[in-house]
């Protein structure tokens, strides 16, 4: 992510899946902090996959960090 421009496209893609319920780019170190509302931290692990898939299906590279 090199701009506002790309921080939308990632944003627009995690919100598109239903599965976030709020989403923070910080482009200086190149993150993004997604919230999950879920039952349990399992729950929101299984989410990863598909937050992940959206962010590569927008164009960027993407892995999770805890």
């Amino acid at each position: 992510m090199m701009c506002e421009g790309c921080a939308s496209s990632v944003a627009e893609a995690l919100e598109a899946t239903g599965a976030v319920s709020g989403v923070e780019v910080d482009l200086e170190s190149k993150l993004v902090t997604v919230s999950v509302p879920c039952e349990s931290q399992m729950d929101g692990l299984a989410a990863m996959p598909k937050l992940v898939d959206a962010v590569k299906g927008a164009g960027f590279d993407a892995e999770p960090e805890f």
